[in-house]
């Protein structure tokens, strides 16, 4: 059964990080799009993700969304930037859900654990075909890793949020941050994937398992219990502001 936590003090409870945090915003947002535009990028949403995208051109959306290519092109000048459009606009909503589903949870290692859960469980059907177009897209692959940390920075508050109530052990939150953060990155790579024969919301899963478990503070640290733990469990207590989020996140 875990320990008892207390009620959290800090002024970065789980709805307002997300809101002081800014992730990253490829194209207009969707409040400037038409009804038409959205239904349009969700159709392309679907094919990019089940089929990728690297084969496709811009004359062939048009014919399978049935609009001309003049209004692919309003919404972006190339077929590449349509792609960024697309998968920014997705990776957006990955990140609403995710932070949705931890608003009502009160519980640090329940908040962690849904929020890095809620967002791998929506990739599941994001085919190896997406993944091979993504490794040979740099653009892409960029894109996908302002928002991984933008995610990070969130999970490094949620994990100073426990520190603080006693539910997780004296880390470096920004650490566990950036492990995850390198993790995901890897988790992109299809052979990776391949090689361990198994999908990119199952990694996550059993890594986000791990996590947890280095986390739990009644678990026996890793060498030497140190004077680390203890300098960050000092500064934490006098430092609650949320970590500030990569440059390359906040474009």
């Amino acid at each position: 059964m875990p320990p008892k936590t207390q009620q959290s003090t800090m002024p970065n409870a789980p709805g307002a990080i997300a809101a002081r945090l800014v992730p990253p915003r490829i194209g207009p947002s969707d409040a400037a799009l038409s009804p038409r535009q959205r239904e349009i990028l969700d159709d392309l949403d679907l094919i990019i993700f089940n089929e990728g995208f690297s084969r496709t051109t811009v004359k062939e959306i048009a014919e399978r969304l049935r609009c001309s290519r003049r209004t692919l092109y309003e919404l972006a000048p190339s077929r590449d930037e349509l792609v960024l459009i697309v998968i920014d606009r997705h990776l957006h909503d990955l990140g609403r859900l995710a932070t949705l589903a931890i608003e009502s949870i009160d519980d640090p290692a329940d908040q962690l654990e849904t929020f890095m859960v809620t967002g791998a469980s929506q990739t599941r059907r994001t085919t190896i075909d997406f993944r091979q177009d993504i490794a040979a897209f740099p653009a892409g692959q960029r894109l996908i890793n302002a928002h991984f940390q933008y995610g990070s920075a969130i999970v490094a508050q949620l994990i100073a949020d426990g520190i603080e109530r006693g539910r997780f052990r004296n880390v470096s939150p920004m650490l566990i941050a950036e492990i995850i953060d390198a993790s995901l990155e890897r988790f992109q790579n299809p052979a990776v994937l391949e090689e361990q024969d198994t999908t990119f919301s199952e990694a996550v899963e059993e890594m986000t398992s791990l996590i947890l478990a280095g986390l739990d503070p009644t678990a026996r640290p890793a060498g030497r219990s140190g004077s680390r733990h203890d300098a960050y469990k000092h500064k934490s207590s006098d430092q609650h502001s949320a970590p500030a989020v990569p440059a390359s996140a906040k474009s």
